[in-house]
């Protein structure tokens, strides 16, 4: 062993102070500690036996006999003690990011070059169309006659003193109403007349209502509103004969 091979001359130098040390430290110990009881701390550290200086270290060393081929070998199959030494890490290494492609510019075409914009051709309006109205057609509807578009005053009698409405008077009056059933907007007026003494005129008014009454309630029966018709009691004042009578006309609008 030689100052070449460093590692079997640390092995052998811990191991030679650790006999040292820690022998005479045991035997003591050993000796003074009953059986069974804990250990107590040694009063003072002990003294090693033996003592060796680097120095004379070395020189034991330089005395002994160089290794042969056959001490190499059996060296150099033994494994490698782990380095204690924590290697540093290694340099990271900067890569540069790639440079964006550099895309020419584009060559400007001169004014001259650039073909002309055709002007748009404008085409002349349509001509307006007339509209063509077709032939006025002949009125082909036939002429109604005067009487049936507003009918004559119907006259109902009465008997002296009777109120109830007359059974010849009533085909008149259903034609009446069929008539204004179809003219919704005409109206009616009843004027009703009864006889009777001078000193009984409100007896004779009396009577004439009760008359214009019957014949309204007929037209409502046949379909006509009531809010239509306008009745007008008159009692005995009228000079026409008949005085007991009810007439009812269609005025014009």
């Amino acid at each position: 062993m030689n100052a070449t091979h460093p590692t079997n001359r640390t092995r052998l130098l811990t191991a030679v102070f650790c006999i040292g040390v820690l022998l005479p430290f045991t035997a003591v110990r050993a000796q003074n500690v009953p059986a069974g009881a804990p250990m107590a701390a040694p009063a003072e550290a002990p003294k090693s036996r033996l003592t060796i200086t680097p120095a004379e270290f070395e020189r034991w060393l330089a005395g002994r006999p160089a290794p042969t081929n056959d001490m190499a070998g059996a060296r150099d199959s033994e494994p490698a003690m782990p380095s204690l030494v924590t290697p540093p890490p290694p340099t990271p290494i900067l890569v540069a990011p790639p440079l964006p492609p550099v895309i020419p510019p584009s060559p400007v075409t001169p004014a001259a070059a650039t073909p002309a914009t055709s002007a748009p051709v404008l085409e002349p309006p349509a001509p307006p169309q007339t509209a063509t109205l077709p032939p006025k057609l002949p009125d082909t509807t036939p002429s109604t006659p005067e009487s049936a578009k507003r009918p004559d005053t119907v006259k109902v009698l009465y008997a002296a003193g009777a109120e109830e409405l007359p059974e010849a008077a009533k085909a008149d009056l259903e034609n009446l109403a069929s008539w204004l059933r179809q003219n919704p907007k005409a109206r009616v007026q009843i004027l009703s007349y009864a006889s009777g003494p001078d000193s009984a005129g409100a007896q004779a008014r009396r009577t004439s209502l009760g008359r214009g009454l019957a014949v309204r309630d007929f037209l409502v029966e046949n379909g006509v509103l009531s809010t239509r018709m306008h009745i007008r009691a008159l009692g005995a004042k009228t000079e026409e004969l008949p005085l007991d009578r009810v007439e009812v006309s269609v005025p014009p609008s």
